[in-house]
């Protein structure tokens, strides 16, 4: 099969589990578990391979592909990770221009990653 080149090339829900799904412009991705994609769902034929980036990252991902839920929820928690570590430094950098004094500029930094950050349980 060619690779996927358009659009949104389909999602899906069957027998209650969530198949695999990738937007090439959104680059959103839904995953799919716990076994493959059924050959009769037509609108997920169309490709066999697509690249896909998002958050920075680029990955190889089949229409058919399974991928766990533990494989998901440790792509999020590194996202997530990263997304800590970009905040406190930008708090860091904030609290430097209101503060010269290091320790002070230290609290107010975390009291700014406190209040700025977004919860794991509600990170996209």
């Amino acid at each position: 099969m060619a690779d996927v080149t358009g659009k949104f090339f389909g999602a899906g829900r069957k027998n209650n589990r969530n198949w695999v799904a990738v937007d090439v412009d959104e680059e959103r991705i839904f995953f799919t578990y716990p076994k493959e994609f059924p050959v009769e769902v037509k609108k997920l034929r169309r490709g066999s391979q697509v690249t896909v980036e998002y958050d920075e990252v680029t990955r190889e991902i089949s229409s058919i592909v399974v991928i766990s839920e533990a494989e998901v929820a440790k792509d999020k928690y590194d996202r997530y990770r990263a997304y800590q570590i970009k905040l406190l430094k930008e708090c860091l950098e904030d609290s430097a221009k209101i503060s010269k004094d290091k320790e002070d500029a230290k609290l107010i930094a975390f009291a700014l990653f406190e209040k700025r950050c977004t919860p794991l349980a509600y990170f996209g």
